[in-house]
Protein backbone atom coordinates (compact mmCIF):
# COMPACT_ATOMS: atom_id res chain seq x y z
CA UNK A 1 0.00 0.00 0.00
CA UNK A 2 1.20 3.51 -0.79
CA UNK A 3 1.82 6.02 1.97
CA UNK A 4 -0.73 8.73 2.70
CA UNK A 5 0.49 12.31 2.34
CA UNK A 6 -0.85 14.41 5.20
CA UNK A 7 -1.72 18.11 4.96
CA UNK A 8 0.57 20.71 6.49
CA UNK A 9 -0.29 23.80 8.51
CA UNK A 10 0.98 27.10 7.12
CA UNK A 11 1.84 30.21 9.11
CA UNK A 12 -0.37 32.93 7.63
CA UNK A 13 -0.44 36.68 8.27
CA UNK A 14 -3.80 38.36 7.67
CA UNK A 15 -3.66 42.16 7.63
CA UNK A 16 -6.93 43.80 8.65
CA UNK A 17 -9.45 42.93 11.34
CA UNK A 18 -12.65 44.05 9.64
CA UNK A 19 -15.28 41.91 7.95
CA UNK A 20 -12.87 40.71 5.26
CA UNK A 21 -9.93 40.00 7.56
CA UNK A 22 -11.95 38.18 10.21
CA UNK A 23 -13.71 36.11 7.55
CA UNK A 24 -10.37 35.21 5.98
CA UNK A 25 -8.96 34.21 9.37
CA UNK A 26 -11.94 31.94 10.07
CA UNK A 27 -11.57 30.35 6.63
CA UNK A 28 -7.85 29.71 7.05
CA UNK A 29 -8.28 28.25 10.53
CA UNK A 30 -10.98 25.92 9.21
CA UNK A 31 -8.45 24.83 6.56
CA UNK A 32 -6.01 23.90 9.34
CA UNK A 33 -3.59 26.83 9.29
CA UNK A 34 -2.13 29.06 12.01
CA UNK A 35 -3.23 32.65 11.49
CA UNK A 36 -2.10 35.93 13.02
CA UNK A 37 -4.39 38.88 12.29
CA UNK A 38 -2.82 42.34 12.48
CA UNK A 39 -5.32 45.20 12.83
CA UNK A 40 -4.41 48.89 12.52
CA UNK A 41 -6.96 50.14 15.04
CA UNK A 42 -7.57 49.28 18.69
CA UNK A 43 -9.72 46.34 19.80
CA UNK A 44 -12.70 48.55 20.66
CA UNK A 45 -12.60 50.67 17.48
CA UNK A 46 -15.72 50.36 15.38
CA UNK A 47 -17.53 52.42 12.78
CA UNK A 48 -19.80 52.04 9.83
CA UNK A 49 -23.54 51.86 9.76
CA UNK A 50 -25.83 49.36 8.08
CA UNK A 51 -25.01 46.54 5.71
CA UNK A 52 -26.94 44.08 3.58
CA UNK A 53 -25.60 40.52 3.75
CA UNK A 54 -26.52 38.96 0.42
CA UNK A 55 -27.80 35.40 0.08
CA UNK A 56 -24.50 34.45 -1.59
CA UNK A 57 -22.61 35.44 1.59
CA UNK A 58 -25.27 33.99 3.89
CA UNK A 59 -24.53 30.54 2.42
CA UNK A 60 -20.92 30.80 3.61
CA UNK A 61 -21.85 32.03 7.08
CA UNK A 62 -24.48 29.29 7.49
CA UNK A 63 -22.00 26.63 6.36
CA UNK A 64 -19.68 27.89 9.08
CA UNK A 65 -22.46 27.35 11.62
CA UNK A 66 -23.02 31.04 12.41
CA UNK A 67 -26.36 32.26 13.78
CA UNK A 68 -27.37 35.39 11.87
CA UNK A 69 -30.73 35.82 13.59
CA UNK A 70 -29.03 35.40 16.96
CA UNK A 71 -26.71 38.26 16.00
CA UNK A 72 -29.74 40.53 15.50
CA UNK A 73 -29.94 40.37 11.71
CA UNK A 74 -33.36 40.65 10.05
CA UNK A 75 -34.46 39.02 6.81
CA UNK A 76 -34.60 41.33 3.81
CA UNK A 77 -38.03 40.61 2.35
CA UNK A 78 -38.87 43.54 0.08
CA UNK A 79 -37.43 46.70 -1.42
CA UNK A 80 -39.29 49.76 -2.69
CA UNK A 81 -38.28 53.00 -4.37
CA UNK A 82 -40.00 56.07 -2.90
CA UNK A 83 -40.25 59.67 -4.05
CA UNK A 84 -38.38 61.88 -1.58
CA UNK A 85 -40.88 64.74 -1.30
CA UNK A 86 -44.09 62.71 -1.07
CA UNK A 87 -42.94 59.20 -0.01
CA UNK A 88 -45.03 57.83 -2.88
CA UNK A 89 -44.03 54.31 -3.95
CA UNK A 90 -42.52 54.36 -7.43
CA UNK A 91 -41.25 50.80 -7.96
CA UNK A 92 -40.87 47.38 -6.35
CA UNK A 93 -37.25 46.25 -6.63
CA UNK A 94 -36.82 43.17 -4.44
CA UNK A 95 -38.85 40.29 -3.05
CA UNK A 96 -41.24 37.55 -4.07
CA UNK A 97 -42.85 38.41 -7.37
CA UNK A 98 -40.36 41.15 -8.22
CA UNK A 99 -37.90 41.13 -11.11
CA UNK A 100 -35.08 40.59 -8.62
CA UNK A 101 -35.03 37.10 -7.19
CA UNK A 102 -36.08 36.29 -3.64
CA UNK A 103 -35.23 33.80 -0.89
CA UNK A 104 -36.98 30.89 -2.62
CA UNK A 105 -34.95 31.15 -5.80
CA UNK A 106 -31.67 32.14 -4.11
CA UNK A 107 -31.63 29.27 -1.63
CA UNK A 108 -31.11 31.62 1.32
CA UNK A 109 -32.53 34.99 2.36
CA UNK A 110 -30.50 38.15 2.37
CA UNK A 111 -30.23 39.96 5.71
CA UNK A 112 -30.27 43.53 7.00
CA UNK A 113 -27.69 44.22 9.71
CA UNK A 114 -25.30 46.71 11.19
CA UNK A 115 -21.63 46.37 10.31
CA UNK A 116 -20.90 46.27 14.02
CA UNK A 117 -23.20 43.28 14.57
CA UNK A 118 -21.73 41.37 11.62
CA UNK A 119 -18.20 42.10 12.78
CA UNK A 120 -19.06 41.11 16.37
CA UNK A 121 -20.49 37.80 15.17
CA UNK A 122 -17.27 37.11 13.26
CA UNK A 123 -15.17 38.16 16.26
CA UNK A 124 -17.00 35.69 18.49
CA UNK A 125 -16.27 32.94 15.98
CA UNK A 126 -12.60 33.95 15.82
CA UNK A 127 -12.29 33.93 19.61
CA UNK A 128 -13.99 30.61 20.29
CA UNK A 129 -12.06 27.38 20.78
CA UNK A 130 -11.94 25.35 17.56
CA UNK A 131 -10.60 21.85 18.33
CA UNK A 132 -9.30 20.03 15.28
CA UNK A 133 -8.76 23.23 13.32
CA UNK A 134 -5.88 25.68 13.11
CA UNK A 135 -5.42 28.70 15.38
CA UNK A 136 -6.06 32.46 15.28
CA UNK A 137 -4.30 35.23 17.19
CA UNK A 138 -5.27 38.91 16.82
CA UNK A 139 -2.93 41.82 17.46
CA UNK A 140 -4.18 45.40 17.49
CA UNK A 141 -2.67 48.84 16.85
CA UNK A 142 -0.36 47.42 14.16
CA UNK A 143 0.13 49.84 11.28
CA UNK A 144 1.44 48.40 7.99
CA UNK A 145 4.14 50.24 6.04
CA UNK A 146 4.96 47.79 3.25
CA UNK A 147 4.67 44.28 1.86
CA UNK A 148 7.22 41.88 0.36
CA UNK A 149 5.35 39.38 -1.85
CA UNK A 150 8.24 36.98 -2.34
CA UNK A 151 9.41 36.23 1.22
CA UNK A 152 6.48 36.89 1.97
CA UNK A 153 6.57 39.48 4.75
CA UNK A 154 4.88 42.58 6.14
CA UNK A 155 6.67 45.65 7.54
CA UNK A 156 4.99 47.24 10.55
CA UNK A 157 5.57 50.74 11.89
CA UNK A 158 6.56 49.60 15.38
CA UNK A 159 7.97 46.10 14.92
CA UNK A 160 9.61 46.01 11.50
CA UNK A 161 9.37 43.03 9.14
CA UNK A 162 7.44 39.87 10.01
CA UNK A 163 7.62 36.87 7.70
CA UNK A 164 5.19 34.00 7.14
CA UNK A 165 4.40 31.27 4.62
CA UNK A 166 1.57 33.35 3.16
CA UNK A 167 0.32 36.93 3.56
CA UNK A 168 -3.31 37.92 2.95
CA UNK A 169 -4.01 41.66 2.75
CA UNK A 170 -7.54 42.56 3.87
CA UNK A 171 -6.72 46.10 4.94
CA UNK A 172 -9.25 48.04 2.93
CA UNK A 173 -9.43 50.40 0.01
CA UNK A 174 -6.13 52.15 0.79
CA UNK A 175 -4.12 48.93 1.08
CA UNK A 176 -0.47 49.23 0.08
CA UNK A 177 -0.75 45.73 -1.36
CA UNK A 178 -2.81 46.96 -4.33
CA UNK A 179 0.16 48.68 -5.98
CA UNK A 180 2.28 45.53 -5.60
CA UNK A 181 -0.32 43.07 -6.87
CA UNK A 182 -1.44 45.25 -9.79
CA UNK A 183 2.14 46.04 -10.82
CA UNK A 184 1.83 49.82 -10.60
CA UNK A 185 -0.04 52.72 -9.11
CA UNK A 186 -3.71 51.86 -9.13
CA UNK A 187 -5.42 54.08 -6.57
CA UNK A 188 -9.18 53.95 -6.03
CA UNK A 189 -11.05 56.62 -7.96
CA UNK A 190 -13.77 58.86 -6.61
CA UNK A 191 -17.22 58.25 -8.10
CA UNK A 192 -18.44 61.79 -7.47
CA UNK A 193 -20.69 60.54 -4.67
CA UNK A 194 -20.39 60.59 -0.89
CA UNK A 195 -22.29 58.55 1.69
CA UNK A 196 -23.61 59.97 4.95
CA UNK A 197 -24.22 57.06 7.33
CA UNK A 198 -26.17 56.91 10.57
CA UNK A 199 -27.55 54.37 13.03
CA UNK A 200 -30.39 55.77 15.12
CA UNK A 201 -31.83 53.79 18.07
CA UNK A 202 -35.56 53.26 17.80
CA UNK A 203 -36.25 54.97 21.12
CA UNK A 204 -34.76 58.20 19.75
CA UNK A 205 -37.40 58.17 17.03
CA UNK A 206 -40.42 57.74 19.34
CA UNK A 207 -41.18 61.47 19.16
CA UNK A 208 -40.91 61.38 15.37
CA UNK A 209 -43.30 58.45 15.10
CA UNK A 210 -45.74 60.19 17.42
CA UNK A 211 -45.62 63.39 15.38
CA UNK A 212 -46.65 61.46 12.25
CA UNK A 213 -48.93 58.95 14.01
CA UNK A 214 -51.88 59.69 11.70
CA UNK A 215 -49.84 59.02 8.56
CA UNK A 216 -50.02 55.29 7.81
CA UNK A 217 -47.51 55.59 4.96
CA UNK A 218 -44.94 56.84 7.45
CA UNK A 219 -45.84 54.42 10.22
CA UNK A 220 -45.16 51.42 7.95
CA UNK A 221 -41.59 52.64 7.45
CA UNK A 222 -40.92 51.97 11.14
CA UNK A 223 -42.50 48.50 11.16
CA UNK A 224 -39.94 46.14 12.71
CA UNK A 225 -41.41 43.08 11.01
CA UNK A 226 -41.83 44.06 7.38
CA UNK A 227 -38.21 43.38 6.38
CA UNK A 228 -38.23 46.25 3.91
CA UNK A 229 -35.49 48.47 2.57
CA UNK A 230 -36.74 51.85 1.41
CA UNK A 231 -34.81 53.51 -1.43
CA UNK A 232 -35.86 57.16 -1.26
CA UNK A 233 -35.06 59.18 -4.36
CA UNK A 234 -34.29 62.90 -4.24
CA UNK A 235 -33.09 65.41 -6.79
CA UNK A 236 -29.74 65.33 -8.62
CA UNK A 237 -29.02 61.64 -7.88
CA UNK A 238 -29.64 61.94 -4.15
CA UNK A 239 -30.67 58.62 -2.62
CA UNK A 240 -31.49 57.70 0.98
CA UNK A 241 -31.46 53.98 1.82
CA UNK A 242 -33.30 53.13 5.04
CA UNK A 243 -33.81 49.83 6.86
CA UNK A 244 -34.31 48.30 10.30
CA UNK A 245 -31.73 46.09 12.01
CA UNK A 246 -30.44 44.74 15.37
CA UNK A 247 -33.55 42.85 16.48
CA UNK A 248 -35.68 45.76 15.22
CA UNK A 249 -34.14 48.29 17.64
CA UNK A 250 -31.99 50.31 15.20
CA UNK A 251 -32.83 52.31 12.09
CA UNK A 252 -29.96 52.41 9.58
CA UNK A 253 -29.58 55.18 7.01
CA UNK A 254 -27.19 55.53 4.08
CA UNK A 255 -27.60 58.90 2.37
CA UNK A 256 -25.84 58.97 -1.01
CA UNK A 257 -25.25 62.50 -2.24
CA UNK A 258 -23.34 64.03 -5.16
CA UNK A 259 -20.12 65.68 -3.98
CA UNK A 260 -20.34 69.45 -3.62
CA UNK A 261 -18.56 72.37 -1.96
CA UNK A 262 -20.63 72.10 1.23
CA UNK A 263 -18.64 69.17 2.59
CA UNK A 264 -15.35 67.35 2.10
CA UNK A 265 -15.59 63.57 2.32
CA UNK A 266 -12.64 61.18 2.60
CA UNK A 267 -11.82 57.47 2.33
CA UNK A 268 -11.50 57.29 6.13
CA UNK A 269 -14.40 55.14 7.34
CA UNK A 270 -14.26 56.77 10.80
CA UNK A 271 -14.64 60.38 9.56
CA UNK A 272 -17.72 62.39 10.54
CA UNK A 273 -19.26 65.70 9.53
CA UNK A 274 -21.57 68.18 11.22
CA UNK A 275 -25.18 66.98 11.21
CA UNK A 276 -26.35 70.34 9.91
CA UNK A 277 -24.64 69.61 6.58
CA UNK A 278 -26.90 66.60 6.10
CA UNK A 279 -29.99 68.53 7.21
CA UNK A 280 -29.22 71.15 4.59
CA UNK A 281 -28.84 68.47 1.90
CA UNK A 282 -32.33 67.04 2.58
CA UNK A 283 -34.01 70.38 3.23
CA UNK A 284 -36.30 69.99 0.21
CA UNK A 285 -37.34 66.42 1.14
CA UNK A 286 -40.42 65.30 3.05
CA UNK A 287 -40.34 66.82 6.59
CA UNK A 288 -39.99 63.31 8.02
CA UNK A 289 -36.28 63.24 7.18
CA UNK A 290 -35.52 66.52 8.94
CA UNK A 291 -37.20 65.13 12.06
CA UNK A 292 -35.38 61.79 11.86
CA UNK A 293 -31.90 63.23 11.43
CA UNK A 294 -32.41 65.87 14.12
CA UNK A 295 -33.26 63.05 16.53
CA UNK A 296 -29.83 61.45 16.11
CA UNK A 297 -27.36 61.92 18.97
CA UNK A 298 -24.26 61.67 16.80
CA UNK A 299 -23.05 63.45 13.71
CA UNK A 300 -23.16 61.24 10.61
CA UNK A 301 -20.21 59.33 9.28
CA UNK A 302 -19.16 60.74 5.91
CA UNK A 303 -17.39 58.48 3.43
CA UNK A 304 -16.23 59.18 -0.12
CA UNK A 305 -17.63 56.52 -2.45
CA UNK A 306 -14.74 55.14 -4.51
CA UNK A 307 -14.17 52.26 -6.87
CA UNK A 308 -11.38 50.68 -8.89
CA UNK A 309 -11.36 48.91 -12.23
CA UNK A 310 -11.30 45.12 -11.65
CA UNK A 311 -7.86 43.58 -11.21
CA UNK A 312 -7.12 40.48 -13.29
CA UNK A 313 -5.37 38.75 -10.40
CA UNK A 314 -5.65 38.82 -6.63
CA UNK A 315 -2.08 37.78 -5.86
CA UNK A 316 1.59 38.30 -6.56
CA UNK A 317 4.05 35.75 -5.26
CA UNK A 318 2.74 34.67 -1.86
CA UNK A 319 0.84 37.91 -1.23
CA UNK A 320 -2.93 37.80 -1.77
CA UNK A 321 -5.57 40.52 -1.49
CA UNK A 322 -9.20 40.12 -0.50
CA UNK A 323 -12.16 42.36 0.33
CA UNK A 324 -12.10 46.11 -0.29
CA UNK A 325 -8.33 45.98 -0.70
CA UNK A 326 -8.97 43.94 -3.85
CA UNK A 327 -12.37 44.98 -5.16
CA UNK A 328 -13.74 48.27 -3.78
CA UNK A 329 -17.16 48.98 -5.25
CA UNK A 330 -20.01 51.47 -4.88
CA UNK A 331 -22.77 50.38 -2.47
CA UNK A 332 -25.64 50.38 -4.98
CA UNK A 333 -25.91 46.57 -5.25
CA UNK A 334 -25.13 45.90 -1.57
CA UNK A 335 -22.35 43.45 -2.50
CA UNK A 336 -19.20 44.96 -0.96
CA UNK A 337 -19.29 42.99 2.28
CA UNK A 338 -20.88 39.97 0.61
CA UNK A 339 -18.05 39.65 -1.91
CA UNK A 340 -15.56 39.82 0.97
CA UNK A 341 -17.29 36.87 2.63
CA UNK A 342 -17.39 35.05 -0.71
CA UNK A 343 -13.62 35.61 -0.96
CA UNK A 344 -13.23 33.86 2.39
CA UNK A 345 -15.48 30.97 1.40
CA UNK A 346 -13.30 30.31 -1.64
CA UNK A 347 -10.15 30.82 0.42
CA UNK A 348 -11.14 28.03 2.80
CA UNK A 349 -11.56 25.52 0.00
CA UNK A 350 -8.37 26.34 -1.88
CA UNK A 351 -6.36 26.35 1.38
CA UNK A 352 -7.63 22.94 2.50
CA UNK A 353 -5.33 19.91 2.30
CA UNK A 354 -2.14 21.61 1.17
CA UNK A 355 0.58 18.97 1.49
CA UNK A 356 3.63 21.02 0.52
CA UNK A 357 4.48 24.73 0.70
CA UNK A 358 5.43 24.49 -2.96
CA UNK A 359 1.75 23.84 -3.75
CA UNK A 360 0.68 27.34 -2.69
CA UNK A 361 1.29 29.11 -6.04
CA UNK A 362 -0.90 26.55 -7.82
CA UNK A 363 -3.64 27.02 -5.24
CA UNK A 364 -3.52 30.80 -5.69
CA UNK A 365 -3.97 30.36 -9.44
CA UNK A 366 -7.11 28.34 -8.69
CA UNK A 367 -8.31 31.10 -6.36
CA UNK A 368 -7.86 33.57 -9.23
CA UNK A 369 -9.97 31.42 -11.55
CA UNK A 370 -12.76 31.15 -9.00
CA UNK A 371 -12.81 34.75 -7.78
CA UNK A 372 -11.76 37.11 -10.59
CA UNK A 373 -14.94 36.71 -12.72
CA UNK A 374 -17.20 36.98 -9.67
CA UNK A 375 -15.77 40.09 -8.04
CA UNK A 376 -15.18 41.76 -11.41
CA UNK A 377 -18.83 41.39 -12.40
CA UNK A 378 -19.94 42.57 -8.96
CA UNK A 379 -17.75 45.66 -9.24
CA UNK A 380 -19.06 46.57 -12.68
CA UNK A 381 -22.73 45.96 -11.88
CA UNK A 382 -22.37 47.91 -8.62
CA UNK A 383 -22.12 51.09 -10.68
CA UNK A 384 -25.86 50.74 -11.43
CA UNK A 385 -28.05 52.65 -9.00
CA UNK A 386 -31.35 51.24 -7.70
CA UNK A 387 -33.23 54.30 -8.94
CA UNK A 388 -31.84 54.58 -12.48
CA UNK A 389 -34.19 55.14 -15.36
CA UNK A 390 -34.14 52.50 -18.12
CA UNK A 391 -32.82 49.94 -15.65
CA UNK A 392 -33.06 46.95 -17.99
CA UNK A 393 -31.16 48.72 -20.77
CA UNK A 394 -28.50 49.83 -18.30
CA UNK A 395 -28.07 46.24 -17.10
CA UNK A 396 -27.64 44.91 -20.64
CA UNK A 397 -25.03 47.58 -21.34
CA UNK A 398 -23.07 46.72 -18.21
CA UNK A 399 -23.45 42.94 -18.51
CA UNK A 400 -21.96 43.08 -22.00
CA UNK A 401 -18.78 44.36 -20.35
CA UNK A 402 -18.71 41.20 -18.22
CA UNK A 403 -18.63 38.77 -21.14
CA UNK A 404 -14.83 38.84 -21.43
CA UNK A 405 -14.54 36.84 -18.19
CA UNK A 406 -16.71 34.04 -19.60
CA UNK A 407 -15.34 33.51 -23.10
CA UNK A 408 -16.06 29.97 -24.25
CA UNK A 409 -18.31 29.41 -21.22
CA UNK A 410 -22.01 29.58 -20.46
CA UNK A 411 -23.10 33.24 -20.53
CA UNK A 412 -26.81 32.78 -19.83
CA UNK A 413 -26.47 34.69 -16.56
CA UNK A 414 -25.55 37.80 -18.58
CA UNK A 415 -28.70 37.92 -20.70
CA UNK A 416 -30.87 39.98 -18.32
CA UNK A 417 -31.05 41.72 -14.99
CA UNK A 418 -33.05 38.89 -13.39
CA UNK A 419 -30.69 36.19 -14.69
CA UNK A 420 -27.65 38.05 -13.37
CA UNK A 421 -29.18 38.68 -9.95
CA UNK A 422 -30.03 35.01 -9.55
CA UNK A 423 -26.47 34.03 -10.56
CA UNK A 424 -25.10 36.59 -8.12
CA UNK A 425 -27.24 35.67 -5.11
CA UNK A 426 -27.78 31.92 -5.54
CA UNK A 427 -24.07 31.13 -5.96
CA UNK A 428 -22.39 28.65 -3.59
CA UNK A 429 -18.75 29.78 -3.59
CA UNK A 430 -17.44 26.98 -1.37
CA UNK A 431 -18.91 24.36 -3.69
CA UNK A 432 -17.48 26.14 -6.75
CA UNK A 433 -14.03 26.46 -5.19
CA UNK A 434 -13.97 22.85 -4.03
CA UNK A 435 -14.92 21.73 -7.53
CA UNK A 436 -12.15 23.89 -9.02
CA UNK A 437 -9.55 22.37 -6.68
CA UNK A 438 -10.72 18.82 -7.45
CA UNK A 439 -10.58 19.47 -11.19
CA UNK A 440 -7.10 21.00 -11.02
CA UNK A 441 -5.59 18.30 -8.80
Amino acid sequence: MGSITLPISLQVIVVGGGISGLSAAIALRRAGHHVTVYEKYSADADAGAGIVVGANAVKVLRQWGLDLEGAGMLKYKAGYILEGKTLERLDFVYGEGSHVNDEKSNGEPSYMATRSDLRSMLRREVERDAPGQGTIEIRYAMEVLDYDPEVPAVRFADEGWKAADWVVACDGIKSKAARIVSGGENPPKATGMSAFRMLIPDEKLAVVKEKFRQDHLIQEKFDKNNGTIWFVRGKDKQLVVWWTCRFGTIQAFDMLMPDNENYASSEDWTARCNKQVLLDEVGHWHPLFQEIFRAADEDPLLWKVCSRAPLDTLHKGKLSMLGDALHPMPPFRGQGGSQSIEDAGALEMIATYITDKADLPKRLEILDRVRVPRYSCAQIVSTIRQDEANMEERYIEVLNQCRKWFEGEDQSHLKSRAAFQQWLLSYDVREAAQRAVSTAT
